[in-house]
């Protein structure tokens, strides 16, 4: 079996250890001497394995508490944490995880019992259920192997986030207008008004203090349709996203562009 995805077999004693099946790729890329070098490694006598035993027995503390007994305390220091588990998975299984909560008593109450449990939805595929109460967010991943990310990136990316409260319409590229929903709230989406312009790379807002009223009264706009300025701000403010093709001496940048 495959104690880090049920769904697949591998032989003993690996019992998954030679899963994911690009592994030996990551294991002859970083044994490249020139990697190792990067990476400042040549220290190390010893080739690059996934799992190494000793590393693992050196951070082994008999006497260290259980995160059941300290996660309460970071919970009430008002820290947010998420806790996460691929429902794939059988090492570091949802059940465990589950019955750990249950178990945790931490800002006046026990687990999360009472919170609703909200299905989520990715792109409109079910991706699992979410909870979130008192400082603590739980998300069981549907069809999540032991390594969600690798098995779902695009779940994985909304899941972190949405967790971490980003605002999708300071995001640029297609992930930030990937549907997502618990229950029947939808996640907000970057449907901004969308203005062409020139060459160069997303800047920073603090670039551009332009109106965006004053785009239109400055000149034509020069562009190659792979470029473009959002407006995602009610006080008119509007962040560049600009095309590699389009026209370095645009007349409507402003600011400390960082364009060459």
């Amino acid at each position: 079996m495959n104690v880090y995805d049920v769904r697949l077999t591998d032989e003993w004693p690996a019992c998954g250890m030679n899963w994911p099946p690009d592994l030996t790729d990551i294991y002859q890329y970083l044994r490249r001497p020139d990697v190792v070098k990067a990476l400042h490694a040549s220290d190390k006598e010893t080739a690059w394995v996934e799992c190494d035993n000793i590393v693992s027995s050196q951070l082994y503390l008999r006497k260290s508490p259980a995160a059941v007994h300290l996660l309460p305390g970071i919970l009430e220091r008002g820290v947010k944490v998420m806790m996460f588990a691929g429902d794939e998975d059988l090492i570091c299984n949802y059940k465990g995880i589950e019955r750990l909560i249950d178990r945790m008593q931490w800002n006046g109450g026990q687990g999360l019992g009472g919170i609703p449990v909200e299905d989520w939805y990715v792109n409109d595929t079910y991706a699992g259920t979410w909870q979130t109460g008192r400082n603590l967010t739980y998300v069981r991943v549907a069809g999540g192997s032991h390594m969600v990310g690798y098995d779902l990136p695009e779940i994985t990316n909304d899941m972190i986030t949405r967790f971490m409260d980003v605002d999708m319409s300071m995001v640029v590229g297609d992930i930030a207008s990937v549907p997502s929903r618990l229950g029947d709230k939808e996640r907000p989406q970057d449907e901004e008004e969308r203005v062409p312009l020139g060459h160069g790379e997303a800047h920073e807002m603090n670039d551009y203090r332009q109106r965006s009223e004053s785009l239109d009264s400055n000149g034509p706009k020069t562009n190659s349709g792979n470029g473009f300025a959002r407006n995602d701000y009610g006080d008119g403010e509007v962040v560049f996203e600009l095309g590699e093709d389009d026209d370095q001496h645009d007349t409507h940048r402003a600011g400390n562009s960082r364009s060459p």
